[in-house]
């Protein structure tokens, strides 16, 4: 999961410089873009293995 922040963080620097200056107010959007999925992705990941184990973990007791 580092490396995919890691690209992603990159990816927001390049982007944005390149938008800035071409003038190219999408292009820094893609990179403001890739900086918010930098930040949210390894939340969203943990939460979502944490939500499926529970679940598989619950479902054993059931049984």
């Amino acid at each position: 999961m580092f490396y995919v922040e890691l690209v992603l963080s990159v990816a927001f620097v390049v982007l944005t410089v390149l938008g800035y200056k071409r003038n190219r107010r999408n292009m820094m959007l893609l990179g403001s873009i890739c900086l918010v999925i930098a930040v949210s992705a390894e939340p969203f990941a943990r939460g979502f293995h944490d939500g499926l184990t529970s679940a598989k973990q619950q479902r054993v007791q059931d049984q």
